[in-house]
């Protein structure tokens, strides 16, 4: 008796959640928060997560894959999050839709984001905001159309890297301000893609990468870029003039081949002094 009421303690490590209710509402009577990682994976057959609505806050990754039924991430509160979660992973999901929970979360921030092979997810948006260092991936996400990606938490913050490829539905992409340095940023894969507002604060990266986009004409992706390693466009097909990189003043290895529409590639001016080259 003196223990059902003792308070609530902090898991200690992972958590990975049972299939069995029983066991999460025990977990539930002595734990409202889990030190390391919390992983919902294939054991579980609830359509949404309020049976771990007890759970306020997370030391590490909030990792949800491989389950059947989950339809949307409602339940999870985590109230007293006071720390970056260590990365979101949302993978393999089959029936998740609805990522609207994590818009509730006042404040959430994340050094990782990974959505990948979720087949019925049409859109992501809301998102925890991302702090220095993190990275963000999206791939393998067969009805995903539209995205709206979180911005970071400073201006000029720096990513490890951003990689969106593989999303055969995708027709429009969004987000990443206050974004100043990023590793690797990507774009692959994307037949749909016609809408591209991204990283407009972006002024150095180790690679832009833009390939196999053959509905984008435009875009308003890194207007600001000032240096770059290596820029590659190719396969983009709609594109008939490259837009404007006023800022740009360093390029590395440049590589523009099989656009098949490509007539104007004066927007891609590297500015060295007052001498435009």
């Amino acid at each position: 008796e003196a223990q059902a009421r003792r308070a609530p303690v902090s898991f200690a490590g992972d958590y990975v959640v049972p299939g069995d209710l029983r066991e999460v509402e025990r977990f539930c009577r002595r734990h409202d928060a889990v030190a390391g990682d919390l992983i919902v994976d294939q054991a579980w057959t609830e359509s949404d997560l309020t049976a771990l609505s007890c759970i306020q806050s997370v030391g590490g990754r909030l990792v949800v894959k491989g389950t059947r039924a989950l339809e949307s991430l409602d339940g999870l509160s985590f109230a007293r999050q006071d720390t970056p979660l260590a990365a979101v992973r949302l993978v393999d999901n089959a029936a998740l839709v609805d990522l609207s929970a994590l818009a509730s979360m006042d404040g959430l921030r994340t050094m990782g984001l990974v959505v990948q092979g979720n087949e019925a997810l049409t859109k992501l948006r809301e998102l925890p905001s991302l702090v220095g260092g993190a990275q963000v991936t999206l791939t393998d996400n067969r009805s995903l159309v539209s995205v709206v990606l979180p911005d970071a938490v400073r201006r000029g913050t720096e990513l490890a890297h951003v990689q969106i490829t593989n999303n055969p539905s995708l027709e429009s992409v969004s987000g990443l301000a206050r974004v100043g340095r990023a590793g690797a940023v990507r774009l692959q894969g994307l037949p749909q893609l016609h809408e591209a507002e991204l990283l407009v604060d972006l002024h150095t990266a180790d690679s832009l990468d833009l390939m196999g986009l053959p509905r984008l004409d435009s875009w308003r992706l890194a207007p600001r870029l000032g240096s770059v390693e290596r820029l590659v466009i190719e396969e983009v097909d709609g594109l008939r003039a490259l837009p404007g990189l006023a800022d740009l003043s360093r390029a590395g290895e440049v590589r523009i081949v099989g656009n098949e529409r490509l007539e104007d590639i004066s927007g891609l001016v590297v500015a060295r002094g007052d001498h435009p080259t």
